[in-house]
């Protein structure tokens, strides 16, 4: 699996995490969904470290969706993280919230994503939301940039046991 073929989602609600694979699936986006539920389980993932430093089974994605209302406020917390690693400059990120009037929208912008996107339990509506989000598939319609991991699984682990 390339990192084309990935779509990393924070979410803590496995049926949130269910709905939203079938309705990708609805709208012809069949790539690899996988669920990280914690900040401390996210950031391994992206860094390669502990049981995610093989590459060929973990790959980085191609697309980042954050669940902001994941624990707390820790979507914006991990945006944020993102953010600040230089070699996650370009991945795409897109937030997921309540409403279009939730204070959250600029609060996602400012933290880093490139879209955001009204979280809907309803199939239907999720499914017509996907459709017009034509963002998700030039992402994964585009060439990877190229990424190393050398370095940052050595120093990942202290960086990560650094966070606040």
């Amino acid at each position: 699996m390339s990192n084309r073929d990935l779509i990393l989602l924070f979410q803590d609600n496995t049926d949130d995490y269910f709905l939203f694979e079938r309705a990708l699936r609805k709208v012809g986006i069949a790539n690899s969904i996988r669920l990280v539920r914690y900040f401390e389980e996210a950031t391994c993932y992206l860094g390669g470290v502990g049981v995610y430093n093989d590459r060929t089974v973990y790959p980085l994605p191609a697309l980042v969706i954050v669940d902001l209302s994941v624990l707390a406020g820790t979507g914006f917390k991990l945006l944020r993280w993102i953010r600040s690693k230089p070699r996650f400059a370009k991945l795409p990120l897109i937030a997921l919230g309540r409403s279009r009037q939730d204070p959250w929208v600029q609060a996602a912008y400012d933290a880093g994503a490139n879209a955001f996107f009204v979280k809907t339990l309803n199939m239907s509506e999720l499914v017509a939301t996907l459709e017009d989000l034509e963002l998700i598939r030039d992402i994964l319609r585009t060439e990877p940039a190229e990424t190393s991991d050398a370095g940052f699984i050595e120093s990942g682990w202290q960086e990560l046991s650094s966070i606040g």
